[in-house]
């Protein structure tokens, strides 16, 4: 299995999938921007660079939005006209933001605390931005982006001790946050209210190997992923 060797595809509701015309690499962290007209991804070159790139539905245009060769898990705003995306070229990662189309150069937004972080969901209002710590107990975090009172404001959101808390995806509606935690021992789907989090909890699966989630359009459902050891792929 070659990691620099991977086909990008969609998939409908009837599971029919179909062949995105994007020369085949090393692909992660894909996101469909909220208008549904582009998706924006990681890429990993041969050299081992990383960088932002977006591949527009309509245009069929593939182009680099990151120089840093360090940088990942793409961000989109919520009207899908600016780009956030963390960057680990220093001892602690920083978050900067783009022009979704190209438009414009990169601009610093804020240094975390953390050295590895990945970019996971943004509020309704667009003003809060949640992102983990990528470490084996890291848990999920919430940077204002326009604070009155000073930047660079960073606040443990969910921070189960001793596990680890990611993939977090804030609901359609704004009210409640998913994401996975392994506070049990395997990886399960938890929601809890947003953003007032002490307002309700609930695990969402059950058995084993869940891996990745996303919510429903409707906000009434949500889609996990679940690859058991035998190494095939279901979805729920």
């Amino acid at each position: 299995f070659n990691v620099l060797d991977i086909e990008l595809t969609t998939l409908n509701y009837s599971g029919d999938a179909s062949t995105v015309n994007i020369p085949k690499s090393s692909f992660a962290e894909i996101t469909v921007s909220p208008d549904q007209s582009s998706v924006a991804m990681t890429r990993l070159d041969e050299s081992g660079s990383r960088d932002v790139w977006v591949w527009d539905f309509e245009r069929e245009t593939f182009g680099r939005r990151s120089f840093g060769g360090a940088d990942g898990t793409p961000l989109w705003s919520n009207d899908s006209q600016t780009l956030y995306y963390q960057t680990e070229q220093s001892a602690f990662a920083e978050i900067w933001s783009t022009a979704s189309n190209g438009s414009s150069s990169a601009s610093f937004i804020t240094k975390t605390p953390f050295p590895r972080i990945d970019l996971e969901a943004i509020s309704h209002s667009g003003n809060e931005i949640v992102y983990s710590e990528n470490t084996p107990t890291g848990g999920l975090h919430i940077f204002e982006l326009h604070n009155p009172d000073g930047d660079g404001i960073h606040k443990p959101l969910i921070t189960p001790a001793g596990s680890r808390a990611n993939l977090s995806r804030i609901s359609p509606d704004g009210n409640w946050i998913a994401y996975l935690s392994n506070e049990t021992g395997e990886r399960h789907v938890y929601i809890q209210s947003f953003p007032d989090i002490t307002l309700g909890k609930y695990q969402v699966t059950t058995g084993r190997g869940v891996r990745s989630l996303e919510w429903h359009p409707d906000g009434r459902r949500l889609f996990f992923t679940r690859q058991e050891l035998d190494g095939d792929l279901e979805s729920g």
